[in-house]
């Protein structure tokens, strides 16, 4: 059994993390930026 470093398992979650968002949104590809909508002169807090 291997061990996988601290980067690895990282890259591991961002990339599960990424996946599961596109599932729960039900989209093939990325509809949106991370940073969530973005309203006419409203920016992220």
């Amino acid at each position: 059994m291997t061990t996988l470093s601290y980067l690895d398992e990282m890259r591991l979650t961002s990339h599960f993390l990424d996946v599961l968002r596109l599932r729960l949104s039900d989209k093939a590809t990325d509809a949106l930026p991370l940073e969530g909508k973005m309203y006419d002169g409203v920016g992220v807090n």
